[in-house]
C-alpha cells in the first residue's frame, strides 16, 4: 500500500470508526466548511475579525498536530487568548463529533490516537502494516511522527 498520511489515517478511520465513536457516513469538511463554522460558534466569543478567526483557525490546527485534544489546550493555556481559543477548540469538537464531521486535521489525529489508546485497534493495524516506510520525514509534524 502506498499512501500519504491522511490517506492512512483516513482508511483506519473508515474501518475503525466504531472504536472512534463514530458513525459510517461521516463527512468531510473543507477550509470554507471549518470557517463558516468557527466563525458562528465563535460570534460574541472573539473579535469578529478574519485575522483572529485564522488565528484560532491556525491554533486549533497546531494543537491537533501536536495532538492535544480541547481539555489538554485548555489545561496548557497560558493568557486570556489561550483560555478563550482552547474553549472555542472545545465548542468546535464538540459540534464536530455532534455532526460526524472531521476536518483535514482529524485525519491524522484521530488515527494516532486511537492507535495509541487501543490495544485490539493498533494490533490489528500492525498486522495489517507491518512496514512503515516516510518519505520527506523532515516534514512530518508531532501526530505524524507518533505513527
Amino acid at each position: 500500500m502506498i499512501s500519504t498520511f491522511h490517506t492512512l489515517g483516513l482508511d483506519i478511520i473508515k474501518r475503525e470508526y466504531a472504536a472512534l465513536g463514530m458513525k459510517s457516513n461521516f463527512s468531510l469538511f473543507d477550509d470554507t466548511d471549518q470557517v463558516a463554522l468557527l466563525k458562528e460558534l465563535t460570534e460574541g466569543l472573539i473579535e469578529d475579525d478574519k485575522v483572529v478567526l485564522q488565528q484560532l483557525i491556525s491554533t486549533i490546527s497546531n494543537w491537533k498536530n501536536d495532538l492535544k485534544t480541547p481539555a489538554q489546550a485548555a489545561a496548557g493555556a497560558k493568557g486570556e487568548r489561550d483560555r478563550i481559543f482552547a474553549h472555542c477548540y472545545g465548542l468546535y469538537d464538540a459540534h464536530m463529533k455532534a455532526c460526524n464531521v472531521l476536518d483535514f486535521d482529524d485525519l491524522i489525529l484521530l488515527p494516532t490516537l486511537l492507535l495509541q489508546r487501543n490495544e485490539e485497534v493498533r494490533e490489528r493495524w500492525q498486522n495489517k502494516i507491518r512496514y512503515l516506510l516516510v518519505d520527506e520525514y523532515q516534514d512530518t509534524n508531532t501526530s505524524s511522527m507518533s505513527w
